[in-house]
Parts: C-alpha cells; structure tokens; sequence
C-alpha cells in the first residue's frame, strides 16, 4: 500500500493501517470509569449511555466498529428506523454518536486479559500495555466458524465468505451463489442474495430447514422461486485460480461428489464467542459463553471465591464490577432489556411444531413494556402460523404494563389475521394482572406452551398458494387469472357465491397499487381459512401505506375503498425485511 505521504507498507497489520489512517490504536488515559470490550452494537450502546452521563469511556475493539449487525443489508426492527437502517449506516450513526459524547475508542488491538484487584478492573492489550477501569463490559462479539481446508482458506475474501452477505450481495448479480447452513441467519442471507443473484443453492447437511430455521423463513424460502435448497449436503473443497470459480459438494446420503460452478460461498454454519482470552478470568460454560447473574447461582448460592456480600447483579460476571452484554452471553439469556430500579427482562425465541415462541422472563413494567410491544410486533410481523407468548419466567407483571398485550393484539401493524397470538404460563400475580386489564378476556390464555400449540392446532385447517410476478403492466391480468385458478381448485366457484369475483377485484386493485408505487417484484397470497378467504399482496418499496379508511373522493383512495366495500376487514402492516403487506379478508 502507498500512501500520499510516500510511506509504503507491505501486507500491514490492522494496528498499522488503522494507525496510518488516523484512528487511535492505543488508550489515551491510563484509567477509566468503565472500559468496553468490543464495538458491536451492544459495545457502542453501552458507550453512548457511559459517555452522555459523564463517564470516561475506553472501547478497546481489535478490527473496525459495527461488528456482524454492521455487515447487515438491512436492519429493520431497530428503533427510530420504521423503514429500516443498513446495518454499517447504524454502526456509523451509533459511533459518532458516543465519540461526540467524548468516548475514547481504540482500534485494532486485542485485549488478552482480565484481572481484578480491590476495588479496580485491568486489561491486558495486546501490545504488551494496560488500562484500568472502575468497571468493565465484556462485549466482544462472535466469531464465524471456518469450513476449514487448505483451498477454502486461500480463497477466503475472494469468493468464499463468512458470515452475511450485505456488502457483497450487489457483486454476484446475475451468478450462481451458494450459502451453506441451515439457521436463520443462512435463511436470511439467501432471500437477500436472491434478490440479486441468478441463483441461490443453499447447502444444508441436514434432514429438514424447519429443524433449525423458523417457520416462516421456511416459507418464505420456498416461495423464493431463485432459491434451491439441497439438504444432506456439504463442501468438500472449493476451486479457482484467484477467486472461487466452483465448489466440490458431496452427497452425505450416497456419499457421491460433484464439482459445480460457483461464483461465490456464503459459510454461515454457528459462531464461536471470543472469549479465549476470558478462560480462568470469569466463568464460562464449556462452549465459552460468559455465564452472568442467576446462571452463577446454579448451586443455590454464589460462585466459588465470590468475595462481594451481595448476590451477582444482572449480567455481571464472577468478577464483580465485570459485566457482559451481547452474544458472548450463556445462549439462555440471549436477549435482555433493563426495567426500572434496577430490575430486568430477558427474551428468548425459539419454535415449537411451527409455532413461534417467544418467552419472556425477569419483570415486565412500564419501562420494559415498550421493549415487550416492538418484540412482539416484529414478530407477527414475520406471519407465522401462531405467536405463543410464554410468561413462564415472568416473576412480576406490572397492571399498567400488562396491557401491552391485547394492545399488540389490536395493533394494525400485527394484524395478519390468520396468525394466532396466544399466551401462556402466567403465575397467580401475573394472571391476575391480565385479567385486571381484562387481556385474559380479550386473549386467550393457557397453563403452559404445550396447551397453547395444541390450542394453536385447533383451528380449522388452512389452504394456502402464493404467486410472485414482475412489476410489469399484466401482472394484475395474471393475477386475475391466477385468483380464478386457485379457487376453482379449491372449488370456491359455486354459482350461488360471489366470493370470485369479489377477490378478483380485490387482487386486482392491490396488485395495480403495488406495481404503480412500489416498482419492485409482487407477491400475491392466498389462504382459506374456515369461511374466510384472505387475499395479502406483498412489495418491497418504501412507500408506507397508512391503514386509514379510504375515501372514494381522495386521490389514490378509491381502490382501497372498493377493497373496503367488497371485503370483512383489510390492513397493512410491514414487512420484516422491506416494503409492505396489504391484506383484505373476504366471507365466502
């Protein structure tokens, strides 16, 4: 590399570039209030809130800002951001934000260790120097795991990636794309690479994607029409002279190999905390998660050499004073929000026979209740089949807060009416403060999630087809055609119903309004549910359409009034990833 002051420098370090360039590769103090770990999303936050109220602040990050949210194309349920924020746009945001605040950020250097004496915190860098601090947040982030062979690592950066594909996706336009994994953030990738790429294969070693991705992102995979999915199957080597030209996959099942062209390899198989440094410092499970707060009481009492009289806080380490946020957190509190006085909330997702789970735990008050409404709302936004919310793990329900729930029930945004919202497990304090705001009446609430997927089960059985078409100016005449198609084959089309042709023109209507503002691809969907037929048009432009009632005399209004008139009940709410979903709800 040459730079303009005619220095040169021959495959440099991070330390020595980042120097050059102007960043601060070592602390300016010996002493902080708090010293931060890490500068993901978790790590710039904390930096925010420490350096706005006045404390000195050291991040210590040994790349670059942003960490894996950087990488993201799209981020959509952070808050403030309704239409979404690039995720190095946020990191950028998110840095200013705190270095204004008069953080001091290091890059390019590794911290190596952790130690505590008395009343003070240090950490060891990597350049052989130190800093101490008051307290210390752990927030180093995750590292994605390699595939490993000599090929595969040569052509690392150079076709073969890990981890997401917001930067590179715009750069295999019109190529032959492969992801390997079988987890959300594999999902995630591969719709987003779609949009691009001529094709996406997604490797999957193995049986099923509903094993390990989400329902919803099951779905929405197979109805990506440039998406293949080949389960029982996994790289063996990677080709190319430069830059991957193909991939050598084998056959788990048959044990047969094939050699196919690829232009580039997306590896998002698991991640790996980076907390190697942190072994013997604080407490660890065996695959190197930081264990924080309750999870230190296992045994009914503190951690071995706990020297504090008081019980560990909230996310804080053995290490008193030493507390750790983000991913490398025990993956049985992946998610937290703090409440007030101190006390807090945790999330945690997961699904159960096609149900979203989503179970929350810690206190639920007013402050933490507008965490629990974006949660929740995010989530339905996904369209599962049932959202179960789990209050298993809830030790106290504040009344006033409790009402976030039938709120979320009747949120527009949320109401995608063939998903069920459901609740679960209250304790007697909890229960009784839903039925003090009368949400046990408006929902419906079981013993446990077991009951609650068996409930979910319960409704009538639900036909499904979707559609995608270009934005061109016959996609309301397939449209039309495929609305006929499908409920003929549903045998909808009796001569004593109208059902037809009212969703005919409704199809019709959504579709043209899709087409004319959005400018992006369409996807019309079908579902029957008992005496209902819902009709749901999806797009991926940014235009918001307000859920207001239409008036025939507006500009714009007067099809979505002929929607309002020819059907039960319509909305929209936003798509989880981008654009919008109008829906319209006929009786047969």
């Amino acid at each position: 590399m040459i730079f303009r002051t005619g220095r040169v420098l021959v495959d440099p370090s991070h330390a020595e570039l980042a120097e050059l360039l102007g960043a601060s590769i070592r602390p300016q103090a010996g002493r902080y209030d708090l010293a931060i770990v890490g500068a993901g999303p978790a790590g710039l936050a904390a930096a925010v809130s420490a350096a706005s109220e006045g404390l000195r602040t050291l991040v210590v990050e040994p790349e670059v800002f942003g960490g894996q949210a950087g990488t993201s194309s799209l981020i959509r349920n952070y808050p403030g951001f309704p239409h979404g924020i690039r995720g190095d746009d946020l990191a950028i945001r998110t840095f200013e934000q705190a270095w204004l605040f008069g953080a001091n950020f290091v890059f390019a250097q590794a911290v190596t260790g952790l130690t505590g004496r008395g009343a003070e915190r240090r950490l060891g860098l990597a350049d052989g120097s130190g800093v101490a601090a008051r307290a210390v947040l752990l927030a180093p982030g995750v590292a994605w795991r390699r595939l490993g062979g000599p090929s595969l690592e040569k052509l690392a950066g150079a076709g073969v990636f890990y981890g997401a594909a917001g930067s590179e996706a715009q750069a295999v336009a019109g190529q032959q794309v492969f992801v390997v994994g079988g987890g959300n953030s594999a999902g995630q990738a591969a719709v987003h690479l779609a949009e691009h790429a001529a094709t996406v294969t997604m490797l999957v070693r193995g049986h099923a994607l509903g094993a390990t991705m989400s329902d919803y992102l099951v779905q929405k995979i197979q109805a990506t029409l440039n998406i293949a999915v080949r389960l029982r199957t996994e790289v063996m080597d990677g080709h190319g002279r430069g830059r991957l030209e193909a991939l050598t996959l084998r056959d788990r099942d048959r044990g047969v190999t094939e050699t196919v062209g690829a232009a580039a390899l997306f590896v998002l198989i698991g991640a790996e905390p980076r907390t190697e440094w942190l072994r013997g410092a604080v407490a660890c499970d065996r695959q190197g998660y930081v264990l924080t707060g309750r999870d230190l009481m296992a045994a009914g009492g503190p951690p071995t050499r706990w020297p504090a009289a008081r019980p560990p806080l909230f996310l804080e380490t053995s290490l008193p004073e030493v507390f750790a946020a983000g991913v490398p957190l025990c993956p049985e509190a992946p998610g937290a929000a703090a409440g007030s006085e101190g006390r807090a909330m945790e999330i945690q997702h997961s699904t159960r026979h096609g149900c979203l789970v989503v179970a929350f735990s810690g206190v639920i008050d007013l402050a933490s209740a507008a965490t629990v409404q974006r949660t929740l709302l995010k989530d339905l936004s996904e369209q599962p089949d049932a959202l179960i919310c789990d209050l298993a793990g809830v030790q106290h329900l504040d009344p006033m807060a409790a009402t976030v729930f039938s709120t979320v029930d009747r949120h527009p945004a949320s109401r995608w009416p063939t998903t069920s919202f459901l609740l679960c497990g209250a304790r007697p304090q909890v229960a009784e403060a839903l039925r003090l705001v009368r949400a046990s009446q408006l929902l419906r609430v079981y013993a446990t999630v077991e009951e609650a997927v068996e409930g979910a089960r319960d409704r009538p059985p639900t036909l499904q087809d979707e559609l995608r078409l270009a934005p061109v100016p016959t996609a309301a005449r397939a449209a039309r055609a495929f609305i006929r198609e499908v409920c003929r084959a549903w045998r909808l089309d009796a001569p004593d119903t109208t059902v037809v042709e009212r969703a005919v023109l409704v199809a019709n209507e959504l579709v043209t309004n899709a087409v004319i503002h959005a400018h992006t691809d369409v996807w019309l969907r079908l579902e029957l549910r008992g005496d209902r037929l819902f009709i749901a048009v999806r797009d991926r432009g940014l235009k918001v359409l307000e859920p207001v009632p239409p008036a025939p005399e507006t500009e714009g209004g007067r099809g979505l009034w002929l929607v309002e008139q020819l059907g039960r009940a319509w909305g929209v709410r936003p798509a989880p990833d981008a654009g919008k979903t109008v829906w319209c709800a006929l009786t047969l």
